[in-house]
């Protein structure tokens, strides 16, 4: 569920429910949520975390910034700013990437 961008409070949310109770209804809530969430694209991403859109379009080439798709196209929830913005940090301070 995490690989699909639900929260770790979301998923936690979900299996607190009943075990015997269908969870179909407790899912389609959440991902209804989380769907409401993913609002960002590429470039107000880029524009929010002050850096080049090409450097979003690298990070999610390579797997470390991951889109979830709407209607084909990349979408992001605001947690990608601050994840941009601590990566560059991180880098800043000398860790390579490896």
């Amino acid at each position: 569920m995490a690989d699909i961008g639900f929260t770790l409070n979301q998923i936690r949310q979900l299996f607190e429910t009943e075990p015997e109770k269908d969870n179909t209804a407790a899912l389609h809530d959440l991902a209804m949520n989380n769907a409401g969430n993913l609002s960002l694209t590429r470039s107000e991403i880029a524009s929010q975390a002050e850096v080049p859109e090409s450097l979003i379009s690298l990070l999610c080439d390579n797997g470390l910034l991951q889109p979830l798709f709407i209607d084909e196209e990349p979408r992001f929830d605001k947690s990608a700013i601050s994840m941009v913005k601590a990566g560059l940090a991180i880098a800043a301070a000398g860790v390579p990437f490896e």
